[in-house]
Parts: C-alpha cells; sequence; structure tokens
C-alpha cells in the first residue's frame, strides 16, 4: 500500500506538465495577414539566380545592394544607403522607413551579405525575400490623394545590414550611430536569419547579450509573449530556442554567452526588445549552413512565409499594446506562453506538497537510502518534471545499467548524487554571479527531479 502512495505521490508532476503544454494561449484580436508566401520565395530565387554569392568587395556584393535598392523604389520608397568601411572593405546597410500613426519605432531586418563558400539561399537570400515582401503589405499607397490603409501603428525601418557574417558591422553601425532620442524611440526588433530551412523548426533565438561591462540582457518577457501570440495569430507555431529542449535552452543562454546569433544582439545590448527568426536550432539544424548547397531548392516556402506572417503579426498586434515592453526576464516560455515569477512559485507550492508527506513518513520509517533524500529534497522544491531527463535516462544510462551488470543499489546512489548536486552547484554559480533568477533556478531544479522520478522506479532494489 505504502509503494502505491509513493507512485501517486509523483502524479502532480505530469500533471502539471500537461497543465503548463496544454495552456490556452491567449490569443489577440482577428487580424488580417497579407504576407504572400510565394511572393516572398520568388524575391529568393531571383535575388539568388542574380546574386548567389554577396561576399563583402566583390562585385555581385555591390549590385545586389542596388537590386534590392531598386525594389523598394519600385515598392515606393526611397532607400537610403548608410555607407561604413571595415578591415579596408566597403559596405553599406540599405535602410527604408515607413511613417506611422506614432513615432516609436519597430525595426525589422536581414542581412544581405554572405560568407564564401556559403551558396546563401537559407543565408541569408530567404530572409532577404521575406523582409522585401513585408515591405510590401507595408508600402504607402502610390496613387495621389489615396488614403494610406496600410499606415502602421509604429513607425517601421527595414533594413537590409551588411556585414552580418564578419560580426554584425551593419547593425551594429546602426545603433551606434542613431541618438539616444532614437534610440529610446525604437521599441522592439526583429531579424530574420536561417528561415525557410526544410526540415528545421520555427524558433525565436533569444540569446543573451553585455557589452563592455554592461549587465548581460535577454528578450524581456512581454516581447517574448507577444512574439508568441504573434506567430499563433499568423497560424505558425514558434518555439522560444528550441523545439525539444527549449527549457534548457532558456536556461543555458543565459548563463552564457553563445557563441551565435543575428542581427538582434545589438539592439539587445542597447536595451531594446529584440529576436530572431530562424528555421536552425541546436537539435534542427540545417545540413547546407555555410556551404555551397545552400541553394532554394533545400528550402521550404510554407517555412519562409511562416517567419514573414509571424512577423507582419507581431508588428500590427505589438502596436495595440501601445507601451515598450517592461524587462522582465524572470519567466520560462513553454507551449506558446509565457509564465512569470508567481506562477512559477505556486508551481513550485503546488508540487510541493505531495511530497512533504511522503518525505515525512519515509524519515518516520528509518533512516533512507542517500538516493531517497536526495530524491525528496529536490523533488519538493521543483515545479514541473522535464522530459530531458527521461530522454537522458531511457536513451543513455538505462542499456549501459543493464548491460552492465552491477548491482542495481549501487547505480541508484551513484546517479543519485551527482544529479543532487548538479543542478544545485549550477544554481549557486548562477545566483553569485548573477542574483536570484527564477528562470534559472527552477528549469535546473526540474530536469534533477524527472531524472530521480525515473531513478527510483527504474534502479531502486527490489
Amino acid at each position: 500500500m505504502w509503494r502505491w502512495w509513493r507512485a501517486l505521490s509523483f502524479l502532480p508532476f505530469p500533471a502539471l506538465a500537461v497543465v503548463l503544454w496544454r495552456w490556452p494561449i491567449a490569443t489577440t484580436p482577428p487580424i488580417q495577414i497579407d504576407f504572400d508566401g510565394d511572393r516572398a520565395f520568388a524575391n529568393l530565387v531571383d535575388l539568388q539566380a542574380r546574386f548567389p554569392a554577396r561576399v563583402p568587395a566583390t562585385p555581385a556584393h555591390t549590385l545586389a545592394r542596388a537590386h534590392i535598392a531598386e525594389k523598394l523604389r519600385q515598392l515606393g520608397y526611397t532607400p537610403r544607403i548608410q555607407e561604413f568601411s571595415s578591415g579596408g572593405k566597403k559596405l553599406a546597410n540599405v535602410l527604408v522607413e515607413r511613417a506611422g500613426e506614432r513615432r516609436e519605432t519597430i525595426v525589422v531586418g536581414a542581412h544581405y551579405d554572405t560568407i564564401a563558400p556559403s551558396g546563401g539561399a537559407a543565408d541569408n537570400g530567404a530572409g532577404v525575400g521575406a523582409l522585401l515582401e513585408l515591405a510590401r503589405v507595408f508600402a504607402p499607397s502610390k496613387k495621389a490623394g489615396a488614403v494610406d490603409e496600410n499606415r502602421p501603428t509604429f513607425s517601421l525601418v527595414f533594413a537590409f545590414w551588411d556585414g552580418e557574417e564578419t560580426g554584425l558591422l551593419g547593425s551594429k553601425r546602426w545603433v551606434e550611430t542613431n541618438s539616444a532620442r532614437a534610440k529610446k524611440q525604437t521599441v522592439a526588433a526583429l531579424a530574420f536569419d536561417a528561415i525557410g530551412c526544410r526540415g528545421g523548426a520555427f524558433v525565436a533565438h533569444t540569446f543573451s547579450r553585455s557589452h563592455r561591462g554592461t549587465p548581460r540582457r535577454i528578450a524581456p518577457r512581454a516581447f517574448v509573449e507577444s512574439l508568441l501570440r504573434a506567430s499563433h495569430a499568423a497560424g505558425a507555431k514558434l518555439d522560444v530556442g528550441d523545439s525539444l529542449l527549449t527549457i534548457p535552452y532558456q536556461v543555458a543562454v543565459r548563463l552564457a554567452e553563445v557563441p551565435f546569433g543575428s542581427d538582434d544582439a545589438p539592439f539587445i545590448v542597447s536595451q531594446i526588445p529584440a529576436a530572431f527568426l530562424a528555421d536552425f536550432s541546436f537539435t534542427r539544424q540545417y545540413a547546407h549552413y555555410h556551404r555551397e548547397t545552400d541553394t532554394p531548392e533545400r528550402l521550404d516556402a510554407a517555412r519562409v512565409a511562416a517567419a514573414g506572417r509571424t512577423a507582419e503579426a507581431f508588428i500590427k498586434t505589438f502596436a495595440r499594446a501601445g507601451t515598450r515592453a517592461p524587462w522582465d526576464e524572470d519567466y520560462v516560455a513553454v507551449g506558446g506562453q509565457t509564465f512569470g515569477a508567481l506562477a512559477l512559485v505556486l508551481l513550485i507550492v503546488a508540487a510541493a506538497i505531495p511530497r512533504l508527506f511522503v518525505i515525512a513518513r519515509e524519515l518516520a520509517f528509518g533512516a533512507p537510502k542517500t538516493a531517497d533524500v536526495a530524491h525528496a529534497v529536490v523533488i519538493a522544491l521543483s515545479f514541473i518534471p522535464a522530459a530531458f531527463g527521461l530522454f537522458f535516462f531511457a536513451v543513455v544510462v538505462t542499456p549501459i545499467v543493464y548491460a552492465s551488470g552491477l548491482p542495481r543499489r549501487w547505480w541508484a546512489t551513484a546517479l543519485a548524487l551527482p544529479l543532487a548536486l548538479s543542478p544545485l552547484i549550477i544554481l549557486v554559480a548562477a545566483r553569485l554571479q548573477f542574483g536570484s533568477h527564477f528562470a534559472l533556478d527552477l528549469p535546473w531544479l526540474a530536469i534533477a527531479t524527472f531524472s530521480f522520478w525515473v531513478a527510483h522506479f527504474f534502479f531502486r532494489p527490489r
């Protein structure tokens, strides 16, 4: 009977997992989406047919810039060429502005340069094609005296960045040369990079960034939630960072600066909410990245459309909020929703109550095993089981244990101690470096919790 009660005491954890993953997504009011994925893909094919390799200081690079500027003129814009140089090479951003009802600005960008020997389709011809189509969606009316029906609430900057492959040079230049007032009026920034990858997963990357001693920043909660809601309104499924390991990803990008990113980084450093959209993640990588085989036939027009439709919906729905997103980094994004500090604390309490009774009973019945003590302590502090632990044990550890022939009692203790200590060591290190952050604490405890749960039932001596 006691064994069954112990089993039932773990039910809150899978129940909480189901609740979070099936939590209804807060929807936005119905909006009209005009982004045409076929047009965006045609822009990509046209660019790649004319200028497949756009390495700076080559004729193709210069001609591609002129091609983009001409496309924008045909849409009714007046492009501004922001020239600069780096390493003896002449570079230039292509910028157009779209006046909105308000002076506050949303920047949407995509870099047009490539790196040898890349074919340049996913990285980043698809982003250029999507940005040209997004510019068409919000283009001013060409008819004199006509009502400007496409006028957005916020002003827009469509930026075709240069020098991204050699250090985000174009976006850095734009941020550094804008006045403090202009940067204050910039309320959000998006970048397209490596979208449309066939077999990829549509994600928003939110890497933390710091610069010259400034505090490390990551995209704030309200911004990320607006982006998730926009993808839902656009009929696209967007995850944060990775479709399979989203919680470990959100912990990792807070603990360290990942040596990978895009033109959102200079905005984050300047405390402007930003992210970049991609079909490229740690578990869904693009096999043709920076290779000659990165060509349009490797891409999926529907995935390009998903990124563009999400950006359009974001511009329209974020503008409805009408205020700058507060910079709240204490959140976890799961299942198309964000959960803040208060919700996470309530989940901890709800998950801990059943285990408190079990811990008391175990201690009353005598000295428990080392594995049980570590298990009880961590599981009482945690809030939701993480599938990562189950994957690790089922795929990696279980075959090794059964093949070794060693006693399960030894394996239970040997596995429990490292699992108990490693999350706590990481937790202490994170607190010493960053202070108290719920978003840092809880996912690591969650991973340990579910790992202990699996270890208990797989390896507990019978």
